[in-house]
């Protein structure tokens, strides 16, 4: 019977051997595929349709900047969010008006805690002087608890005026402003949002070059902005405000290297500060 036993084992273990060798072999063939151009978007005609012409700042326009900012919080966390508010921030065509932060590449204390020292670092070396708004936490906050500083501040700017809303991050501060002021929906001039995907557009690190880990292939990326928070997307979209999409193929236009750190680092103290914490990514 042990005899027995053991030659079952040993069959189980070979056949056990065998399959793992073929999908090993499977996996290998696939990973040396090509990554075809559908899976990334790049067989698209006119990848970028024309900015249009209302969505660029106009001379003093009120601008409000609702950001995940998370730079220097990780290696893995990019910096996009504090170079747009610092290059607003010192743009002379636009008022920067305030900045709400909210969830999304960290969690909210980390992009608070950013966001107010970047406002700090600008304040006190001659960028605008705005505000700063604690958001959200997580998608739409239970609606019996107190809104957030973010969603009354907002709500009070566009009281006050028009304003073009720049989202940076999940929209959750944005909806639940027009949620709670419905009203005040059509004193926004535009929210101007990084998110946006075409059907068939998948997110792939190397897009197609053959580069990159495992033979060009890897992860594949989320429509981050609009996948924390899908029920804001549609808030937005239903209260019918203007909107321009900035989407993933808009960074594959441009590249930051060391050395335009290093220029950028130049230029003061509080551009040092977010150059220094872009180099990691």
């Amino acid at each position: 019977m042990a005899g027995t036993i053991a030659s079952r084992l040993r069959r189980a273990a070979l056949w056990l051997l065998a399959t793992i060798a073929v999908l090993a072999v499977a996996l290998a063939v696939l990973l040396a595929l090509p990554v075809r151009e559908w899976r990334t978007g790049e067989r698209f005609e006119n990848r970028l349709s024309a900015i249009p012409a209302d969505a660029m700042p106009s001379a003093a326009e009120r601008i409000w900047i609702d950001s995940d900012s998370a730079c220097g919080a990780g290696d893995r966390v990019d910096p996009d969010d504090c170079l747009s508010i610092l290059y607003l921030a010192f743009h002379e065509g636009v008022d920067v008006v305030g900045l709400s932060t909210v969830f999304g590449n960290a969690p909210l204390e980390v992009t608070d805690r950013i966001g107010r020292e970047l406002a700090r670092l600008l304040a006190a070396h001659g960028g605008d002087r705005f505000a700063v708004h604690t958001g959200a936490a997580r998608p739409r906050e239970d609606e019996a608890r107190p809104a957030t500083n973010a969603q009354r501040s907002l709500s009070e700017a566009l009281a006050d005026g028009p304003l073009t809303i720049l989202a940076l991050g999940p929209l959750t501060n944005v909806a639940a402003a027009l949620r709670a002021r419905p009203d005040l929906a059509g004193r926004i001039e535009r929210v101007v949002a990084v998110m946006g995907r075409r059907p068939g557009h998948v997110f792939h690190p190397s897009e197609a070059s053959g580069e990159g880990m495992l033979f060009g292939h890897g992860p594949i990326f989320r429509d981050l902005n609009v996948a924390l928070d899908t029920e804001a997307v549609g808030t937005v979209l239903a209260h019918r405000v203007p909107l321009t999409l900035i989407p993933y193929e808009a960074a594959r236009a441009a590249e930051l290297d060391s050395a335009a750190l290093d220029r950028l680092a130049a230029a003061g103290p509080a551009h040092a500060w977010v150059a220094e914490r872009a180099r990691p990514w």
